[in-house]
């Protein structure tokens, strides 16, 4: 089962003796340490955990952090015992909208790249629609690729621009053979 941000997650413990029956620990604690964090977020019986029998313990925690979440039962007392395991909280996938989005993206990306690299008219097609787009609107389309990154760049492995990051080029430079004219004639 994949687990996504939001997930509630009902983490369960059993707690056996030396005779191999089910049996209460003094104190029982579960630390939960999320991506990222410094501290454990600690939950204890019979505060944020509950019990379903004897030796039988459970708690339920909504995850919200993207990565390994990593979680620690303890049993202390008549009983001595921990356990550990990991919950993998998985990003959202990605919706149609989404991929319409970093396609769109993509769009706009190699035609500001075509611009600076010094094409006269670039066409962008979305969707069933194609725009052509000059040179003398490239700042046009800085500003529509940047709004578009703000929705969905951080995800679609492109590099955020802006006019700063685009080296604009001439037109190529066409170098004639000696005794050539640009008709591909010899000079007279």
């Amino acid at each position: 089962m994949a687990v996504y941000p939001g997930t509630t997650i009902h983490f369960t413990v059993g707690f056996k003796n030396l005779a191999n029956e089910p049996a209460d620990p003094d104190a029982v604690t579960m630390e939960l340490y999320e991506p990222g964090a410094v501290d454990a977020r600690v939950f204890t019986y019979p505060l944020t955990i509950s019990k379903t029998s004897i030796g039988n313990y459970y708690t339920d925690v909504e995850l919200t952090i993207v990565g390994q979440n990593r979680y620690r039962w303890e049993g202390v007392g008549t009983v001595d015992a921990s356990t550990e395991g990991v919950v993998i909280v998985e990003p959202l996938p990605a919706t149609p909208a989404d991929q319409l989005c970093v396609d769109i993206l993509r769009a706009l990306y190699d035609a500001i790249i075509g611009l600076g690299a010094g094409k006269a008219v670039v066409r962008v097609r979305f969707s069933e629609r194609e725009v052509q787009y000059s040179q003398g609107s490239l700042k046009d389309m800085l500003a529509i690729y940047r709004a578009h990154y703000a929705m969905c760049g951080l995800d679609s492995g492109l590099p955020p621009l802006d006019e700063s990051s685009i080296v604009m080029r001439g037109r190529p430079l066409t170098v004639w053979g000696a005794g050539e004219d640009d008709t591909g004639g010899g000079y007279s």
